[in-house]
């Protein structure tokens, strides 16, 4: 299976995002079919599991995670299998699935109520037959090497929607460019400040279709489509815990009295006794100023006008409605 092939997940994320249940995991099943080169709507091997990219497959847990508040998704029922003790009949019990599965899984009853039980989401629908137990092994594995691990009991309960004011409140993965933001994501996650910054800007220049040019300019600002803007900063607010991002820099510029940015550049860090400070003096830690961060070389120091045309772009995407 080819890691570079182009899936659009937009319908699945519509469908979560609206609770639409049913409907989300039979488009799950269709993007496996696709992404494991089968026939569409067909019975899957555990070869089959393997060939699918592992950060399509975060992708889709991301968006199944995300959307239920952490009540469905692969990585829930990882993590129940493991609390069972890989016993496959105590797993069924717990997530609420017919035991043994029905060897054809057109034909299974599942609950797609928002009352069904925690893990019960995504069915097995694409595979039937009694050996699903050995595809949570295949499943675990292939999200460990996602770099996502399974959550804990505790950790179910925790809304991964992000809390920024975005447009839809929800924090989707779906760029409207094809741009992937798994590595983003995880760099971010990991709390790795200055490699998530370098990624920051080669995802921007990709959304832009600037990555020949390696530097965004004043009328680039405006191809950058909203949706990717979104992502890019949810991410960081997440991770950060609200002390990163465009909108938390926007905010400060709101704030401030005087829309000067030597006064903005010293809020954040960037300019210590109205002097810019070099990108090699910035703090690439958590400990930073609010707002420290992501910091764009085109854009740093005198070319400050680069943030006046993001801060823009940004109300004109509906940021803060």
């Amino acid at each position: 299976m080819k890691d570079d092939i182009k899936i659009d997940c937009k319908r699945l994320e519509y469908f979560l995002s609206s609770r639409q249940w049913e409907q989300g995991d039979r488009e799950t099943w269709i993007i496996l079919s696709q992404l494991a080169n089968k026939p569409r709507e067909t019975y899957f091997s555990q070869r089959d599991l393997n060939n699918i990219p592992n950060h399509y497959l975060e992708l889709i847990d991301l968006l199944w995670v995300v959307n239920s508040g952490g009540k469905f998704g692969y990585r829930i029922q990882t993590q129940i299998f493991s609390e069972v003790k890989q016993e496959y009949h105590l797993f069924c019990d717990r997530v609420g699935w017919p035991f043994p599965p029905p060897f054809n899984p057109r034909t299974a009853v599942y609950d797609y109520s928002d009352r069904s039980a925690i893990g019960h989401l995504p069915s097995p629908r694409w595979f039937g037959g009694s050996s699903w137990h050995k595809h949570l092994h295949i499943l675990n594995s292939k999200l460990e090497r996602c770099g996502v691990f399974a959550a804990t009991a505790e950790e179910r309960e925790i809304n991964l929607i992000s809390t920024s004011s975005q447009t839809n409140n929800n924090l989707v993965f779906v760029s409207d460019r094809g741009v992937d933001y798994t590595c983003l994501f995880n760099l971010l996650k990991n709390r790795e400040w200055f490699a998530a910054n370098q990624e920051t800007e080669r995802v921007l220049l990709e959304a832009a279709a600037q990555q020949r040019r390696g530097w965004l300019g004043r009328d680039d600002i405006n191809l950058l489509p909203c949706q990717d803007l979104e992502i890019i900063d949810a991410l960081w607010l997440k991770y950060s815990q609200q002390r990163f991002g465009f909108s938390i820099q926007h905010n400060i510029w709101q704030n401030s009295d005087r829309k000067n940015y030597k006064i903005f550049g010293e809020k954040v860090g960037w300019c210590n006794n109205d002097s810019w400070l070099t990108l090699n003096q910035l703090n690439f830690s958590i400990n930073a100023e609010l707002g420290h961060l992501p910091v764009l070389s085109w854009w740093f120091g005198n070319a400050v006008w680069g943030l006046k045309g993001l801060f823009k772009k940004m109300n004109a995407c509906n940021f803060y409605d």
